[in-house]
């Protein structure tokens, strides 16, 4: 019996053998440190593994706002030739994803006018409720609705004009992408 108990006290150095056969990136003192929070009460363990939990699927299970939205459509001169009917559009929607062809279809423009818009060959306004003013999105690439959204109405509805690019860059105001 004596013996067995001797073997058994002579298992756990091979632990730490086996700790420094380990690459240098994970140092021993962090290994040795994991069993011991395991041993440890479990309601601090229980309560930080799900505090971290909570918080990730916290981030994990937020859902995006999303906007009304209505998308007006203008002529080289300055007209508007169709406007959508309200639809909710996401926050993080980029507004170079009004131009395409997939968001046309989405609001129901005719096909002869979405067949012809580009990001290229179009431009994009944001009517700013306050003013009544038509602000430019400057980086369609980066800007997002939920950086447009403080120039809607009320609850947030945004009004996105799409018009032919003009030869003068400086005609209207532009927003910053934020």
């Amino acid at each position: 019996q004596q013996q067995q108990q001797q073997q058994q006290q002579q298992q756990p150095p091979p632990q730490p053998q086996q700790q420094h056969s380990r690459s240098p990136a994970v140092p021993p003192p962090q290994a040795a440190a994991a069993p011991d929070r395991g041993r440890s009460s479990g309601a601090r363990g229980a309560g930080h593994a799900s505090a971290a939990s909570s918080a990730s699927s916290r981030a994990s299970s937020r859902v995006p706002r999303v906007f009304p939205t209505q998308i007006v459509l203008n002529n080289d001169i300055g007209e508007e030739i169709w406007r959508s009917s309200e639809m909710l559009l996401g926050e993080n929607m980029r507004a170079a994803e009004l131009l395409t062809r997939d968001t046309s279809q989405r609001f129901t423009m005719p096909q002869e006018f979405a067949d012809t818009i580009q990001t290229d060959t179009h431009e994009l306004f944001v009517l700013d409720s306050a003013t009544g003013e038509l602000l430019q999105i400057a980086n369609l690439a980066s800007t997002r609705l939920r950086s447009l959204q403080r120039h809607g109405v009320g609850e947030g509805k945004l009004t996105l004009v799409i018009s032919p690019l003009e030869d003068s860059e400086d005609a209207f105001e532009t927003i910053p992408a934020k």
